[in-house]
């Protein structure tokens, strides 16, 4: 979770904590009937499971772009992220 953060205050150009939510605890739930991809519920992420059951190429590094995406909407305020677009291409985790 911490390189997801680190990612979103790179790609978002954040410069200050106060620029995120103070989350304390994310719940990361695979759902296996679940339409989409994934999706961000207050400070719950829910991930389809056949959709990285199914995935063809790099599970571990779509899984990390997948999080990445919906860290973003968990950590950043609302007004941000109703207009967020972070493609998950862009999302490569930074240690």
């Amino acid at each position: 979770m911490k390189s997801a953060i680190k990612t979103i205050w790179r790609l978002l150009q954040l410069e200050k904590p106060a620029d995120m939510k103070n989350v304390s605890q994310v719940i990361l739930t695979i759902e296996i009937c679940m339409d989409g991809i994934s999706c961000t519920s207050n400070d719950g992420i829910h991930l389809t499971g056949t959709y990285i059951a199914d995935y063809h190429g790099d599970v571990k590094r779509e899984f990390s772009r997948v999080l990445v995406h919906e860290m973003a909407h968990v950590a950043v305020e609302q007004e941000w992220t109703s207009s967020l677009r972070i493609n998950r291409r862009d999302c490569k985790l930074y240690g």
